[in-house]
């Protein structure tokens, strides 16, 4: 069964495009036709057909029926304002004559109620989008009032036609009565649009020519945008815009604190020239300030905007003064020889001078360091700095002093330095000497590392007895390998190096994280662990004799301390600190320094022991050269796993990237597919589409949907 398409070719495009079909640029209805009648889907589901037409068929009624609505509530507008003009023409009539009253029919008021706005709006400019051009716009709608004869009764009617949506906000302040006043409406549209003076000023000093604007059309604007600047200064003469023109410059000049105040007291109107200098000198005497002391602010804030980067316009006009004022600018004279027409730094007797000497030639004449002018040298204006980029002269730069081996300075035929003789320093040796630096050796000692004992979880969260090193100069913690997998922790795989005394490195591919506690479980931390292969050796390298049992005494935190055992963890700086508690015991007789801890007492110190063959350093470990070279080509192989069958392994990766364990305790896994979803194509979309148009066709029959909904459930 076929589908009739007598639609229109916006309503065909819409079709086809909610079938999936590609619509050439310049197709026609009757292409568009054929292209959907020869599609699949067409062709094979013409149900879904069926439903786009009936759907696009609806939204036209709907929107039918809409713009019928729409052109009802404009004619019922276009109704009251008839009525509103009939009154005002009744009223004009009685005003005008008393004794006749003419009646004018509907129809002709109508027309001339739409003729009379339709020529309003074409004398009239757009309703501007600048706030500042809202001055013309009135100016042009009261000309094309006053060129058609508009009633006063419908001015402020047509002006709110034709603003709209734009004084919706203003129609809440305004009263009944006043929506008949067009004077009162202008005042609040200005008064809500309208910019400042300074704003209008502004806007006229960085107006530019628009592209698409003749020069006639942009100095007509300038014109009309600076007359308005005049009305809001209330200037009407040409002795009043001298003063505008000339307290404007002034204003310019202020800074930011003392402009803000003069603006807002002098409003919309302006202070003239003299009132305005009076004004300025007021408010800087009561904040006891001088006009140097503004002039600094002034020269402060432009090295902030400019950076140091002295405008040339402002700072170096004296380059081009005038001939009429070279009377009056100063000689330079210079303060070393007291002769003209030379300054400080061309002087040949300040040439002359040692560095030291012209430094203090400039502290003595209070001259800036910078360019030896008068001035100090914050307020210097000058951006050159010495070649060291210091802030002084080249003239008055001192060399650093060399502190490198003097015995390359020296000369064969210099004089000999001759030191000043101190009270407590001996007589120098004419002859050559020499220094030697003699060490005695000592006693060989056993240095005691602190070792613990503590908990840590393992995979089953149980807690198993490890033997760990404290570590300050560390800053990660670190595991064994080996006791890792006697914890069977889950190791996770980072690329990370450690580095060590000496610029040694090494490479860490794995961490763990776990839980360390003492005995008692007062004091637990999770911690996160590199995974080396081995910390160190055996500690201490050797039993040590100690003649004093101290675990007699107190609990201490290893009670083997003196028994060489394995390392299995390193506890660094990152929990070194924790661990410590108040408390220290020194061994009489002894160099050993008990110190608490949250594990109990740590065995420090050193004891006097017969000479060792190997001396712990940190955590680097003697190796042999075998055992160095083999590192090379560990270092650069690379891991290749044996990766079995691929289905297993696919299988693996699916189970492990979306299993999950349910409130029951079983394990869901989602369903498995041999082979990639992208093989099922881009059906789904079509798919998606026929479902939301059943949908749609259902929705209109409520039971159908009730029953067609219950049936799915089943």
């Amino acid at each position: 069964m076929s589908v009739k398409l007598n639609l229109r070719k916006d309503e065909l495009i819409a079709i086809a495009e909610e079938m999936g079909l590609m619509v050439p640029d310049k197709a026609k209805v009757v292409d568009l036709k054929a292209l959907i009648e020869s599609s699949d889907v067409y062709k094979d589901d013409i149900e879904l057909v069926r439903n786009l037409v009936d759907g696009i068929l609806e939204e036209k009624r709907e929107k039918s029926e809409r713009e019928k609505r729409e052109y009802e509530i404009e004619k019922i507008k276009l109704a009251q304002l008839e009525k509103q003009l009939e009154i005002a023409n009744a009223r004009e009539n009685l005003a005008n004559t008393s004794q006749t009253t003419e009646i004018r029919e509907p129809g002709s008021l109508t027309n001339n109620l739409e003729s009379l706005i339709k020529s309003v709006k074409t004398l009239t400019i757009p309703v501007p989008v600048r706030s500042e051009s809202f001055n013309l716009f009135f100016h042009s709608l009261e000309k094309a009032f006053q060129n058609k004869s508009v009633p006063n009764e419908l001015k402020a009617e047509i002006l709110l036609n034709i603003l709209g949506e734009k004084v919706n906000n203003l129609l809440a302040y305004v009263s009944r009565e006043d929506l008949c006043d067009y004077e009162k409406i202008k005042e609040l549209v200005l008064k809500e649009f309208e910019p400042t003076s300074q704003e209008c000023l502004s806007n006229f000093k960085k107006a530019q020519r628009l592209p698409s604007e003749t020069y006639v059309q942009f100095a007509s604007r300038l014109c009309a945008s600076f007359d308005y600047y005049c009305q809001l200064r209330k200037v009407t003469d040409f002795k009043s815009l001298c003063d505008l023109i000339v307290s404007d410059k002034i204003f310019e000049t202020l800074e930011r604190e003392l402009m803000t105040h003069i603006a807002v007291k002098q409003g919309e109107s302006f202070f003239k020239p003299q009132q305005l200098g009076r004004e300025c000198d007021v408010y800087l005497s009561s904040r006891g300030r001088s006009t140097k002391e503004l002039n600094r602010n002034a020269v402060s804030e432009a090295k902030r905007v400019v950076g140091n980067k002295w405008p040339t316009s402002k700072w170096r006009a004296d380059k081009n003064v005038s001939k009429i004022f070279v009377s009056e600018t100063k000689n330079i004279t210079c303060v070393l020889c007291k002769r003209a027409y030379h300054s400080l730094s061309t002087c040949s007797h300040f040439r002359r001078l040692s560095v030291w000497d012209r430094a203090e030639v400039v502290k003595r004449n209070n001259l800036c360091f910078r360019c030896f002018s008068p001035h100090k040298l914050n307020e210097c204006r000058s951006v050159e700095n010495c070649f060291c980029l210091k802030p002084h002269h080249r003239m008055i730069h001192f060399p650093r002093e060399n502190s490198g081996n003097p015995a390359s300075h020296l000369k064969l035929d210099a004089p000999a330095f001759v030191p000043k003789q101190r009270e407590e320093t001996a007589e120098a040796n004419p002859e050559s000497q020499f220094v030697a630096t003699g060490i005695e050796k000592g006693k060989p000692k056993n240095v005691l590392l602190s070792t613990i004992r503590a908990l840590v979880k393992n995979k089953f969260s149980e807690w198993v007895e490890v033997r760990c090193l404290l570590d300050v100069g560390s800053q990660s913690c670190l595991c064994t390998k080996a006791c890792a997998e006697r914890l069977q922790l889950k190791m996770e795989k980072v690329n990370t190096v450690v580095s060590c005394v000496n610029d040694a490195s090494m490479i860490v591919k794995n961490c763990v994280k776990t839980s360390v506690a003492n005995k008692d479980k007062s004091f637990e931390r999770e911690l996160l662990m590199l995974v080396v292969n081995k910390i160190t050796d055996f500690i201490p390298n050797k039993i040590i004799n100690v003649d004093v049992d101290v675990s007699e005494f107190v609990s201490l935190a290893d009670h083997s301390f003196n028994v060489p055992d394995k390392i299995d963890m390193l506890l660094g700086a990152e929990i070194f600190y924790e661990l410590l508690r108040p408390g220290q015991i020194y061994a009489q007789n002894s160099q050993l320094l008990l110190q608490n801890t949250v594990f109990g007492y740590v065995v420090s110190g050193s004891v006097d022991q017969v000479a060792e063959d190997r001396v712990h350093c940190g955590l680097i470990l003697d190796d042999d050269l075998n055992k160095t070279l083999k590192q090379f080509w560990e270092i650069e192989s690379v891991d290749v796993k044996s990766t079995g069958d691929t289905e297993a392994s696919l299988c693996e990766d699916h189970f492990v990237r979306t299993h999950k364990r349910n409130d029951e305790g079983r394990y869901v896994v989602s369903m498995a597919l041999s082979r990639d979803p992208s093989c099922l194509g881009n059906s789904k979309d079509m798919a998606v589409r026929q479902l939301n148009s059943l949908w749609k066709r259902l929705s209109r029959d409520s039971e159908y949907f009730s029953l067609y909904t219950d049936f799915l459930r089943v």
